[in-house]
């Protein structure tokens, strides 16, 4: 016999059992089946196509709200404009673009208010705190991530009380040096505040996907422009990325077909692309 060794197959049984017992009663990182379904759910986003980002961050947004109990989330792409960063409390960074997910009326009213304050020079303590630590990964409760005074603040009351989420947790994703992805994850009134084993399990589930985050922020035009895109031109944009023409692309936006065409030659522009080619080239590269 090669390499004769002399085992104890009582002492391995009793390892192997030892190991089971583990599973059963130790306090692990996190629920397997949170695991299982996690990586199950990312591979699903990898074989989306990239006319669907919008669609893939919707559907992340609430796979991620559905594993934390979460009753609203949120992303947000935040960008650092150069120009401002110099004497800026900020360093120049600025909300970019925002996409809820679950239907918010007042969305668009809410999103510019917020942004006015923060030009205004009034950023609230959650906005700093964050621009403090941008440029690594990053999960906090809120209840960790402000100070006491700030749930007697006037933002505390206008952002949260007043729209029945007073709990929250944050998971911030650097996307290169001048970009990051924020994702916020909110909770009701009646119900229980964020634990670490919530924010754990939303770190985990978003850690994981840098590659998508490239790609929503490509989806609003913020990877290369100042100023995300419009509507109209996002929507335009997932077209250009199937295999339909301008003349289609005109029919479905129900624009005249010389209109399109300038919407095209804006976005080719805007993402410095010679041509459809080049702009599919762009999400095939991330």
């Amino acid at each position: 016999m090669v390499g004769s060794h002399n085992v104890d197959y009582g002492l391995l049984l009793m390892a192997w059992l030892a190991i089971i017992a583990c599973f059963d009663s130790c306090d692990l990182p996190m629920d397997i089946d949170h695991t299982d379904r996690i990586m199950a759910f990312w591979d699903y986003l990898a074989e989306q196509p990239a006319s669907r980002t919008h669609d893939s961050l919707h559907e992340l947004l609430g796979f991620v709200a559905g594993l934390i109990n979460a009753r609203q989330a949120y992303w947000m792409g935040a960008i650092r404009l150069l120009r401002r960063a110099g004497k800026d409390s900020l360093r120049g960074w600025r909300p970019g673009a925002m996409q809820y997910w679950q239907p918010m009326a007042s969305f668009p009213q809410v999103f510019r208010q917020g942004v006015r304050v923060i030009n205004d020079g009034h950023a609230s303590e959650v906005v700093i705190n964050h621009v403090r630590n941008a440029g690594r990964f990053r999960a906090v409760l809120l209840k960790d991530h402000v100070s006491p005074a700030f749930f007697q603040s006037w933002h505390y009351d206008a952002y949260y009380l007043q729209r029945g989420l007073p709990d929250c947790l944050f998971v911030a994703v650097p996307v290169n040096a001048d970009a990051e992805a924020y994702y916020c994850f909110y909770r009701g009134a009646d119900d229980s505040p964020f634990t670490a084993d919530d924010l754990e399990v939303a770190a985990f589930a978003l850690r994981g996907l840098k590659w998508f985050q490239r790609l929503v922020m490509l989806d609003h035009g913020l990877l290369v422009a100042e100023q995300a895109l419009s509507p109209v031109e996002r929507r335009i944009l997932r077209y250009l990325l199937t295999d339909q023409s301008e003349q289609q692309i005109a029919v479905h936006m129900g624009q005249s077909p010389a209109t399109t065409h300038k919407y095209v030659t804006t976005l080719y522009r805007k993402f410095n692309a010679r041509g459809r080619a080049g702009l599919t080239a762009l999400w095939l590269s991330h």
